[in-house]
């Protein structure tokens, strides 16, 4: 989650140029290819008012690269207020300092924090979630979490097993590529986890 790739338009546009050399326009005018599909770059406002049409909720990632202007976080807070009123969508982030900030400056927008490397105890912060890298996760933290009227969530997770042990243990979200398996999964557990297990020892599972 970060690197040169977020910041960079090469690899999805084939345009080598840093996305903070151009303007809107000429972003919007490139066009993204990945896996046989292509798109036209969207513009958050785009992605909030289709995500809206949908019916579905984002979870936005803000990922600082160093060059951003004065009142960053007061920016984001004033855009997602202007396209999301009802604070419907979330906010996360790697860098504690900004998303604290805007946990701080909006206490209503749900937000959460994204922890790369953590051994122990929860980190400690005001926003309503914390993000943790799934090898790290432990079952205290998801205790702590609660304890603290947080949600806990992992990242990322993509192979069955490892979807079906997260959902089952209690986490409140689960970041994936693999959408449809994590619902398929959550689907057998809200029936009950015995026979998603018993399925997925007789190899009976197959998703995606």
């Amino acid at each position: 989650m970060g690197g040169d790739d977020d910041v960079g338009l090469g690899r999805l546009t084939g345009d080598d140029r840093n996305v903070y050399e151009l303007t809107e326009e000429e972003v919007t005018s490139l066009t993204l290819r990945q896996n046989g599909q292509s798109a036209p770059v969207p513009t958050l406002e785009a992605f909030v008012e289709e995500a809206d049409d949908l019916g579905v909720r984002l979870l936005v990632e803000v990922k600082p690269h160093g060059r951003e202007p004065p009142g960053f976080a007061r920016r984001i807070v004033a855009q997602l207020d202007r396209l999301d009123p009802d604070h419907t969508h979330m906010i996360q982030s790697l860098d504690r300092s900004l998303i604290e900030e805007i946990a701080r400056l909006d206490p209503e927008r749900p937000t959460a924090y994204v922890v790369g490397f953590q051994i122990g105890e929860l980190p400690p912060t005001s926003t309503g979630a914390v993000v943790i890298e799934a090898w790290s996760v432990s079952d205290e933290m998801l205790v702590d979490a609660h304890a603290q009227d947080r949600d806990l969530y992992v990242w990322t997770v993509n192979d069955l097993g490892d979807l079906t042990d997260h959902l089952a243990r209690g986490v409140d979200g689960v970041i994936t590529d693999e959408v449809a398996r994590a619902s398929a999964a959550r689907e057998r557990l809200v029936s009950g986890p015995v026979p998603l297990y018993v399925e997925r020892a007789r190899g009976l599972v197959t998703l995606g």
